[in-house]
């Protein structure tokens, strides 16, 4: 913020105040008992959060301990075996091929660097009583960032926090085609909006506390000078005034809604950036935290980008079968069998690849009458 708009907003701050104290000392009140006591009750407004914050931080690290063990499962070999129980199952029924489409995820991104600590905060503190607190320590051995927004709001006046944290990737294409790039992103934390009722003769003079607080993700992917992106998807956001009041944990693992399918050039350097965005912001008496850093389980992590090219669902006429092909025509992949069933190959099963070939093993009678009528 201009330092110029910053010096007026703060003389509005001192206004304000003045206007308040002034008013109370006309109808009589004592102001120090006043001030005595909002400092009383600040102290255990705090002291409450601290409690709880306790909790929530034990709690957190049991849901990381969850979250470690779904990092650690190779979701390559999971795929790999998926495909081979599809083509187990096509060889004891004699099927003639299958499709093998969608994206064929082939390649990890190579990690190149992330944002520097004071880089991405925004503070805003009218007050000069230093209420706003922001960090956002990386640790490059875990691939993990830990944003903080703690606005200790209990004083009325308008106070934001602000922090963004990025991790930088990059690969480059065999040959230019549509891409899938899938980042892992898990995110772990707890947030809370505590606003307060403040004034003196209630119904009249009570202003009530405001918090807002929002948690954001987004990935692009840079080539040249195109830029591709997944606009930004929203993990939580909460808007809460007094006498409302809400905490809760953070909790994200990978999922689709990050995923970005791009057209993309051959031999061409591409970077793969993950940014997560913490927002807070509270009005006349609130305290608001974002906490996603202040215990070993709490964190934003992106420890691996997958990325592979995205392959075309093709059907192959009775008359374009040939001996064995493997990488051709979309990356079908045919076995040598031709299929015993007068009809196209029907559309994949919805479970396809899937539990019901674990669960259910049909007759050639039940396949066909399942799977193509």
């Amino acid at each position: 913020m201009n330092e110029n708009v910053k010096e007026i907003r703060k003389e509005l701050y001192n206004l304000r105040s003045t206007i308040r104290n002034e008013s109370l000392k006309l109808r009589g009140v004592d102001l120090d008992k006043v001030n005595a006591l909002e400092e009383r009750m600040e102290k255990n407004h705090n002291n409450l959060i601290d409690r709880l914050h306790k909790i929530r931080i034990s709690q957190g690290e049991a849901r990381a301990k969850s979250q470690e063990k779904l990092m650690k499962i190779d979701k390559s070999a999971l795929r790999e075996e998926a495909n081979n129980k599809i083509k187990g199952l096509l060889k004891d029924y004699k099927l003639g091929f299958f499709r093998k489409c969608g994206c064929n995820i082939n390649e990890v991104c190579d990690f190149l660097y992330h944002g520097a600590e004071d880089e991405g905060i925004t503070t805003e503190d009218e007050s000069g009583m230093n209420r706003v607190t922001v960090s956002g320590p990386y640790d490059t051995e875990k691939m993990q960032a830990q944003p903080v927004v703690d606005i200790n709001g209990n004083v009325p006046h308008n106070y934001i926090g602000q922090i963004f944290r990025y991790f930088v990737f990059h690969f480059e294409p065999g040959e230019t085609r549509t891409y899938c790039i899938q980042p892992e992103i898990y995110l772990n934390g707890w947030w809370l909006i505590w606003p307060f009722n403040s004034g003196t003769c209630p119904p009249s003079d009570v202003i009530n506390g405001r918090g807002t607080i929002w948690i954001k993700l987004r990935v692009e992917a840079r080539q040249g000078g195109d830029l591709h992106y997944v606009e930004h998807v929203v993990v939580m956001e909460e808007n809460i005034e007094a006498p409302g009041d809400r905490e809760g944990p953070v909790y994200y693992v990978p999922s689709a809604k990050t995923n970005l399918q791009v057209e993309l050039r051959a031999h061409e350097d591409v970077a793969v950036i993950v940014y997560c965005e913490v927002y807070a912001e509270t009005s006349n008496v609130c305290r608001a935290i974002v906490d996603l850093g202040s215990s070993p389980g709490f964190y934003f992590r992106v420890p691996k980008v997958d990325v592979g090219p995205k392959i075309r669902c093709l059907t192959l006429k009775e008359e374009a079968l040939g001996e064995r092909v493997l990488e051709e025509l979309g990356r079908l992949i045919i076995v040598d069998e031709r299929p015993i069933i007068d009809k196209e190959f029907p559309p994949e099963p919805d479970c396809l690849p899937g539990p019901c070939f674990t669960k259910f093993k049909p007759s050639l009678k039940q396949f066909n009458e399942k799977y193509i009528g």
